[in-house]
């Protein structure tokens, strides 16, 4: 294994095929389907409240919530939350149009101080923010901090809507 290399399901199918001691190996396309299968299975769990310990001890997947801790900095911005790009599209595009503008010209020309972001306080769920965590705090892993894990965007639309319906999940006090 290379560090640094980023690793997928295509690499893992070769190292199946390379570590298996079976005489029939499992073609490509039955493989996808079962690591899909047990995949998802993993995600509706998650989904349902479970944390997933990772086998191994490589330590465990939950959906944690947060308050973020909004700030202000010396010139004024505003930290710790994140910008809503949805809504500041939309209302750049507006003042855009006001203006005769495209919004690509007004992105280009209108001075970032004119065309200020919109922020995320999530009103909805009393100003907590829910992720896909993984915890590798009690993994017993020398490299540890070498590893990461990558949700994918299907995932975290469905937790965006799981949260907008209503769904509230563990509330942590993240690192």
């Amino acid at each position: 294994m290379d560090v640094g290399k980023q690793y997928t399901l295509i690499d893992s199918y070769q190292m199946y095929r390379e570590a298996s001691t079976a005489k029939k190996k499992m073609v490509k396309a039955k493989y996808f389907k079962v690591v899909d299968l047990y995949l998802k299975f993993l995600v509706d769990k998650l989904f349902e409240g479970h944390e997933i310990a990772m086998g191994a001890k490589l330590g465990s997947l939950y959906i944690g919530g947060r308050k973020p801790k909004v700030r202000l900095d010396a010139n004024g911005k505003i930290l710790g939350v994140a910008i809503g790009w949805g809504r500041t599209g939309k209302h750049w595009r507006k003042m855009a149009e006001e203006r005769g503008m495209t919004l690509k010209e007004f992105i280009e020309k209108v001075p970032q101080e004119e065309r200020p972001p919109i922020y995320c306080f999530n009103e909805h769920t009393n100003g907590y923010s829910y992720t896909l965590r993984w915890t590798k705090d009690e993994a017993i892993l020398a490299t540890k901090s070498f590893y990461s894990l990558r949700f994918a965007r299907a995932n975290k639309r469905r937790l965006n809507t799981e949260v907008n319906n209503g769904t509230e999940y563990v509330i942590t006090s993240l690192k």
